[in-house]
């Protein structure tokens, strides 16, 4: 293989742009072993979008070139062949490794390596599928056949074609991973056309995910985190397809998301989403691991407001309801709970979240703990924020109608003037803020 065949690729090769710096910072971080600043420049990548071809050279015919580690990241050299979706081999050399990358438009379906701990045989008698010695039987064996020792298991029935496909996807993401930690080194391509066929095919761009996502390991990120006083803050611009990511993602880790806004501490999250330390850490660390989110170096005990008024804005609807409740049970009796029992029951579907694991007749299992926690798993977007709200309120409306006509006008006038002394009090002193205006807002046209 001479240099002179292939043209060389420089970085002049490659437009100067946000994108390729993200790249560039995205292979730098990874080698220095800073995997979750790294994730955080490839999901920056995503972001940008860009997906124009590399202008690459031909030589009779075919395009070739080769190149440097040192100069040229192995992520710019992985674009220009995933986005001119070219197929044919590359070759890595380093001064005691060679890797061999073949691409079927632009996809990696194989990466061989010289090293004997990187073949597929150790795969196999890692996972106890053979022993030593009878995987050295079935090698001798193979020479006779000229078939691949995957294939030749798989027809022998040793393994499954699963259990092969699984091993082979093993290989190459290990394989890869340590090619991402290259910085001295050549690579040479040439475009041919590959016949073969594959169990396996990656995107480069998922490959480096995987290679990223191997290194974050959770056990690292919990050391980084010495006590719960530790900010998280949304990424800038955050990843690609941020809104598809999320949704999914279960409603606790979404409610989690957009409780992060660099100056929430992780003690602050577990209040709000009464969740558990435990689940907090993995969502962090989901979260941190899809490049939404990361740590900052702020540390924060002062007040969360925000929680301080959904708490007192849920204990205010708790006092209406505790009022309602009691005039229809004061005056109805058990007919007065069967009737907020049967008021349950005609919510929409959303506002029954609300009241999960909660029955209106019993009074005693309305608790602030149980309503919080509705509200994180089932209302994780802001623009639902005020939907306990609404619950609230139609429960209200509900029973009021029944109070005016089980118990005529007379008695519902006398609930409406208890419930105008709550409001009365809380327009006084509570602050004036989104949540409080929509709440008094619809509770004095409620009660009108």
């Amino acid at each position: 293989m001479k240099s002179s065949d292939f043209h060389k690729l420089t970085l002049d090769s490659f437009p100067k742009n946000d994108f390729f710096e993200h790249l560039e910072g995205g292979t730098d971080f990874y080698q220095k072993f800073n995997y979750r600043r790294s994730i955080e420049e490839l999901a920056a990548a995503g972001v940008l979008r860009y997906s124009n071809p590399i202008k690459l050279k031909t030589i009779k015919g075919r395009i070739v070139f080769r190149g440097d580690f040192a100069q040229i990241p192995f992520l710019f050299m992985l674009y220009a062949i995933s986005m001119s979706r070219l197929s044919g081999v590359s070759i890595l050399k380093s001064e005691t490794k060679e890797r061999k990358y073949v691409f079927k438009e632009g996809n990696i379906i194989r990466i061989a390596a010289t090293e004997k701990k990187d073949r597929i045989g150790e795969y196999i008698i890692r996972r106890k599928i053979l022993t030593p010695e009878e995987l050295n039987l079935q090698l001798k064996e193979l020479k006779r056949k000229k078939k691949r020792l995957g294939t030749w298991l798989v027809e022998k029935r040793y393994i499954k074609e699963k259990t092969l496909r699984e091993l082979l996807a093993l290989q190459t993401e290990e394989r890869f991973s340590d090619s991402m930690f290259w910085e001295q080194g050549q690579f040479f391509f040439k475009e041919m056309v590959v016949n073969e066929s594959s169990l396996i095919e990656y995107s480069p761009v998922k490959l480096a995910w995987i290679a990223i996502h191997r290194g974050f390991n959770f056990d690292d990120f919990r050391k980084e985190i010495p006590n719960n006083k530790v900010i998280f803050e949304p990424v800038l611009g955050s990843i690609e397809d941020k809104d598809k990511t999320l949704i999914k993602l279960d409603a606790n880790y979404q409610f989690i998301f957009y409780l992060v806004d660099g100056a929430r501490n992780i003690d602050q999250l577990i209040q709000f989403s009464r969740n558990n330390e435990r689940s907090i850490i993995n969502i962090l660390y989901k979260l941190s691991s899809f490049g939404l989110i990361r740590k900052t170096a702020a540390v924060n005990e002062s007040e969360d407001q925000a929680y301080n008024e959904v708490k007192m804005i849920i204990g205010v609807l708790f006092d209406i309801y505790h009022i309602v409740i009691k005039e229809l049970t004061d005056e109805l009796g058990e007919h007065g709970k069967i009737l907020m029992k049967e008021t349950q029951s005609k919510l929409k579907q959303s506002y029954l979240k609300t009241f999960d694991k909660i029955s209106l007749d019993k009074p005693e299992e309305l608790k602030i703990d149980i309503v919080l926690q509705n509200i994180s798993r089932s209302f994780p977007f802001p623009e639902k924020r005020f939907t306990f709200i609404d619950a609230f309120l139609t429960v209200y409306k509900i029973s009021l109608d029944k109070l005016k006509r089980e118990l005529g006008v007379g008695l519902r006038a006398k609930t409406i003037k208890k419930m105008q002394v709550i409001i009365g009090d809380m327009e006084r002193f509570a602050m004036d803020t989104e949540l409080k205006s929509y709440m008094m807002q619809n509770l004095k046209r409620l009660i009108k």
